[in-house]
């Protein structure tokens, strides 16, 4: 590890494309939700390959982080190597390098941290990684819903939709914005936290997901089924 101004940094090959590579600094977030993020003007080999989508990839202090999603070759991590790893790709005008002059070239996040145990030794500027053999070898997942769900209310007791991706399946199966869950998959929303609800979105392709909704003072039901816009082999 390399500490700088109290962050975690960390180096690995990324390969971006089967002829694009770059030996990658990137910060530990492990309070992110994706697997890794690249930030495009870092580095000359880091564009975002084909197939790829607009999307809401997170929220920073500054609010909504916006960018693409996207699939890269892989990343090499010492001796540990994961291909076909979903990326998210930060539009640099949402997402302004707020950790000062420190050069880096993304961020690995918990979606890839979390196929490990890990441990961080500080003191001797190290990270151990041990393979966590319930996680190691699961796909990496992605929203395949075209939904943003957040806890609103005074007291975040309820889900609300707050954005639909164009030409998604929630958006041809007439989801709206605004709309509040009562139940996903006959799930009362109660017994759902937000961590469940995104788990049921980056589930497999082709997977049907039925909602109970409340649409100003209707109650309504719409289903559809998950797609993977990346085309990836099922």
């Amino acid at each position: 590890l390399s500490i700088e101004d109290t962050k975690p940094y960390m180096f690995a090959k990324v390969q971006v494309t089967d002829t694009s590579m770059v030996y990658a600094k990137l910060m530990v977030d492990s309070g992110a939700s994706h697997a890794i993020m690249l930030n495009q003007d870092s580095h000359e080999n880091i564009s975002i390959p084909d197939p790829n989508f607009e999307a809401r990839i997170g929220v920073g202090l500054g609010g909504p982080i916006s960018g693409k999603i996207s699939m890269i070759d892989g990343i090499e991590i010492n001796k540990f190597v994961f291909d076909d790893v979903i990326t998210s790709f930060p539009n640099p005008v949402s997402y302004p390098d707020t950790i000062g002059l420190i050069y880096r070239n993304g961020t690995i996040g918990g979606e890839l941290l979390s196929r490990f145990k890990v441990i961080f030794d500080y003191f001797n500027k190290k990270i151990y990684l041990k393979k966590n053999a319930a996680t190691y070898r699961k796909d990496f997942g992605y929203n395949m819903s075209g939904l943003t769900v957040i806890a609103d209310g005074e007291d975040l007791d309820f889900y609300r939709i707050s954005e639909i991706m164009k030409d998604s399946p929630a958006e041809k199966a007439d989801v709206r914005v605004n709309d509040i869950i009562v139940s996903i998959n006959g799930l009362d929303y109660e017994k759902l936290t937000l961590g469940d609800i995104y788990k049921i979105f980056n589930h497999k392709a082709g997977k049907k997901v039925t909602f109970s909704l409340r649409r100003e003072n209707k109650f309504i039901t719409k289903s559809f089924r998950l797609e993977d816009v990346l085309q990836r082999d099922q």
